[in-house]
């Protein structure tokens, strides 16, 4: 990514937004064509809290945040059907945010010595014009 070209920042912004809706959409998905209505088992539940914990440990914070958005939505969504269930998951959101936040404030994005980005042809051509 080209840290220096806004359309560059946008264009990885909202792949990486689609990216995480595209996480909540398959798992809502997925639940409903299978599990209707049916409360989550305790494997379901543990494998959850682990499989968001390393997701959001291994993103960054576009799509930490957005783990983060689908467990809140997740947590709204479950509370109808199971309450204990929804609560737990607004709890894996909250642990969610903490592990992103820590992560980047400790390792703050983008703000390496080299990007490893080499400009192309075109680039030095407009920077001429």
């Amino acid at each position: 990514m080209n840290t220096s070209s806004t359309s560059s920042i946008l264009t990885h912004i909202v792949s990486k937004t689609f990216a995480g809706i595209g996480v909540l959409d398959l798992l809502h998905n997925g639940s409903v064509a299978f599990f209707n209505h049916q409360r989550a088992s305790t494997l379901v539940k543990a494998l959850t809290g682990v499989g968001f914990g390393l997701a959001s440990a291994a993103s960054d914070w576009i799509f930490g945040g957005c783990m983060v958005y689908d467990l809140v939505a997740l947590a709204v969504g479950q509370s109808s059907i199971d309450s204990g269930w929804g609560k737990l998951l607004g709890a894996y959101a909250v642990a969610s945010a903490a592990i992103v936040g820590a992560k980047n404030l400790a390792r703050p994005p983008y703000n390496h010595s080299s990007t490893g980005y080499s400009r192309t042809a075109a680039e030095e051509v407009e920077d001429r014009v």
